[in-house]
């Protein structure tokens, strides 16, 4: 995928279909599986953060990486605590 087209045609894809995703769960039509994406979702967040984290530990002189990296780290333990119905005020 060096070709930037073919790259800017994936990300186009990629944001059709999350938007379809979050349509169709708008709709409930996929209500019953809220739990399991939503952990595949703080999965990934977890995942995103340990690669800035491990960027940020090879290369310190690029500090930046740090905040997206705790950034992502809280929405997953939002996105968590969300779904394993934790009294709301800790959230």
């Amino acid at each position: 995928m060096s070709d930037p087209r073919l790259r800017s045609v994936g990300w186009g894809v990629l944001l059709m279909g999350s938007g379809v995703l979050l349509l169709l769960f708008e709709f409930g039509l996929l209500a019953p599986y809220s739990p399991l994406v939503q952990y595949i979702l703080a999965g990934a967040f977890v995942l995103a953060a340990i690669i800035f984290f491990g960027t940020f530990a090879r290369t310190p002189a690029d500090w930046w990486r740090v905040i997206p990296g705790w950034t992502l780290l809280g929405l997953a333990a939002v996105l968590v605590m969300s779904t394993l119905a934790v009294d709301q005020r800790w959230l």
